[in-house]
């Protein structure tokens, strides 16, 4: 919380709970000076520094990581590099590098200086608040030099100017533009084609005309076209042509019903075309003008009463009928009458009803005979009589009073009211009575909800218990009237509760939790609105935790388990106090076991027992996880990956793709794994002598 220099070195706050100082720190920045593209290798030579802040509590070692990202890191960048310092960085002091990383097109550059996180946990860091992670102060981003790539085509004979140079033949150029610092700013890079001109000829035969690029031909000859090609460059086409011409006839025919032409029948006026060859392969044409005049044959529906006229003859028997002539054209005509004769029908209706009756429309409330003229479904007349017989409904009105219920017609009747009853005549007619009953006596219903007792005001008595309680009286008809009373008594509640917890308590009534031990009273109401009460006497149990931190470089005994761990990890061991309480002890071991591991700083490239070059260790289990040779300039000479120690064959032989390299000094940079897991870090240099 209160220290300010950390960059990944330390992970806790400088002041702890006590004011100590448990770690110093060193303040790490990074700046890019320069930035070159080489057009060669497609790759970036970055030039840059790392600084120890003057007044950084302690050096930065050396193997520092410093990496370098196309983009944003936070956001996507991809990581194109990462290198170490060579020399302990003491405060206030700075180291200059240079670097190869390869062209990536992002438009800036962040370089992270101190991005390999290491862990020095110093004491208890559960006193701390939070751990500190700032890192802001170790980013650095500056822009990349833009490459701008562009294609160019010309043709034979022409030129293009690049950049003030008149170039004509094909190839890749090259123009670079510096900032004032004499680093680079924009690269162009030009591909420039070189397209020779075209001539081609082409030949064709066709019949009466040809159209080619945009424009027809009717007679044979030789002709030409220029155009470019897709180069831009000129390209001319000769076309050797020969026209051949059709012929066209016509033909007028007029028939009925039907032609036959060429094999085929129509049936529809129309023009039609029949296609044939001349000798030279042209199409000959001959135009049919078809009129097809039709034969008719009609069917006539009809539908009559009685009879029907057709053509100066009456018909009054249903059946078909046929008529022949001739169309305006001279075909036949031939219509064919489906004639259906109906007749007039008379029928009668008897109804006997009560008070009235309502038939096609209209209402009747007397006996008698009547008629009604309609059409039959097909549009005959229809005469149908209604010989009807009316007989009256009767309605009577009568008044009771009575002191209890009492039985009419069959019916109940348990409270004042108009109640109507519906009889039937002899005759099947309603008879209906309306009867105003009126009852004396009373009886009501109440229903009551309280909490503990209630006092009844009608008979001044006192419950404590729900149930269904009445009281009778006489009303002022002299009747006698009772009320019921339907009583809930709901309860009130005072309770005592005592709970023992370790550490702390959550008391469900009151929705707190309590880590103290005491008495506690909650105020409430239950689901039905009434007083509750309830007393908790809580006594709570401590719960402890405790911490062991070790570093040794030995296998370490501990008393509390008996046991002896050989491996770097936290341990535990769980117990029950007392008062049957959760209790847990933790040891936070570091083992560092003494390894031996070397690497030659000379190999001679050739075979033989000093021709490779890898790591060697009398501890069994040394596992080399990665192992990177590089030239002077940064470029990777050689990359292997799970190799065994002491195995040389499988380390580097000092050849590039296949290639003897030239004597000199080459850095490498290994990562080892110890048989207790551990990742350590070794670099240095190797001398190839020939």
């Amino acid at each position: 919380q209160n220290g300010r220099y950390n960059n990944f070195n330390v992970q806790a706050s400088l002041i702890d709970e006590d004011g100590n100082y448990p770690a110093p720190a060193a303040s790490l920045t990074g700046e890019v000076r320069c930035i070159t593209y080489d057009t060669l290798t497609d790759s970036y030579m970055v030039t840059y520094s790392v600084h120890n802040s003057l007044d950084a509590s302690a050096s930065a070692m050396d193997g520092t990581s410093v990496s370098f990202y196309a983009g944003n890191p936070e956001t996507g960048g991809i990581k194109t590099g990462t290198t170490y310092t060579d020399t302990v960085l003491t405060a206030g002091n700075t180291l200059f590098y240079t670097t190869v990383l390869p062209a990536v097109d992002s438009g800036l550059l962040y370089m992270v200086v101190n991005t390999d996180r290491y862990p020095i946990v110093l004491s208890d860091t559960s006193y701390y608040g939070i751990d500190e992670c700032d890192y802001t102060d170790n980013v650095y981003v500056t822009s990349l030099p833009a490459i701008l790539r562009e294609y160019t085509e010309i043709c034979a004979g022409d030129s293009y100017s690049y950049h003030g140079t008149m170039l004509t033949q094909a190839g890749r150029y090259y123009h670079r533009e510096a900032q004032t610092n004499g680093c680079d700013s924009v690269w162009h890079i030009l591909t420039l084609t070189v397209t020779d001109k075209k001539e081609t000829e082409e030949h064709q035969t066709k019949c009466d005309s040809y159209t080619w690029n945009g424009n027809t031909y009717d007679q044979s000859g030789s002709y030409s076209y220029t155009t470019q090609s897709i180069h831009g460059c000129d390209s001319i086409v000769t076309l050797q042509l020969t026209i051949h011409n059709s012929v066209q006839n016509t033909k007028n025919e007029q028939q009925c019903d039907s032609y036959t032409w060429n094999g085929q029948q129509y049936r529809a006026s129309g023009q039609y075309t029949y296609m044939g060859q001349t000798a030279s392969g042209c199409d000959s044409t001959v135009v049919l003008n078809l009129t097809i005049n039709p034969s008719r044959k009609d069917t006539l529906h009809r539908v009559s009463c009685e009879s029907y006229t057709w053509n100066g003859t009456t018909y009054d028997i249903s059946g078909n009928y046929t008529y022949t002539g001739q169309t305006q054209t001279g075909c036949d005509s031939i219509v064919t009458l489906v004639l259906t004769i109906n007749d007039v029908l008379t029928t009668e209706e008897q109804q006997t009803k009560c008070d009235s009756y309502t038939w096609n429309g209209n209402t009747y409330d007397q006996s008698g005979s009547y008629n009604y003229a309609t059409q039959s479904i097909h549009g005959c007349d229809s005469i149908v009589t209604l010989q009807l017989t009316i007989h009256n409904s009767t309605e009577t009105k009568t008044t009771q009073t009575s002191c209890d219920p009492v039985i009419y017609q069959g019916d109940l009747l348990e409270s004042t009211g108009v109640y109507t009853f519906v009889l039937q005549t002899a005759v099947g007619c309603d008879s209906t009575v309306i009867l105003d009953f009126r009852l004396s006596s009373q009886q009501e219903e109440r229903k009551v909800s309280t909490c503990g007792r209630y006092l009844w005001q009608e008979n001044q008595q006192l419950y404590d218990s729900s149930g269904i309680y009445s009281t009778t009286y006489t009303n002022e008809s002299g009747c006698d009237s009772t009320v019921i009373l339907d009583l809930r008594i709901l309860p009130e509640y005072a309770q005592q509760q005592a709970m023992e917890a370790c550490g702390s308590y959550s008391w469900p009534e009151s929705g707190g939790k309590y880590s103290q031990s005491g008495t506690y009273v909650w105020h409430g109401k239950t689901a039905l609105g009434c007083d509750s009460v309830i007393t908790l006497q809580l006594t709570i149990h401590p719960e402890t935790e405790r911490h062991d931190t070790v570093r040794t470089n030995t296998p370490y005994y501990w008393e509390v388990t008996n046991e002896t761990y050989e491996t770097s990890g936290t341990y535990s061991r769980i117990y029950q106090s007392a008062y049957n309480c959760d209790s847990i002890h933790y040891l936070h071991l570091t083992v560092r076991l003494e390894t031996d591991i070397y690497f030659p700083n000379i190999i001679s490239g050739e075979t033989g027992l000093n021709g490779y070059f890898t790591g060697y260790s009398t501890t069994k289990g040394v596992h080399i996880r990665k192992l990177q040779v590089y030239d002077r300039w940064g470029n990777l000479m050689y990359e292997g990956r799970d190799l065994k120690a002491n195995e040389r064959e499988q380390g580097w032989n000092g050849t590039y793709k296949g290639m003897k390299v030239s004597e000199g000094v080459y850095i490498w940079i290994a990562e080892t794994e110890l048989p207790d897991g551990t990742i350590m870090t070794h670099k240095g240099d190797v001398t190839v002598v020939r």
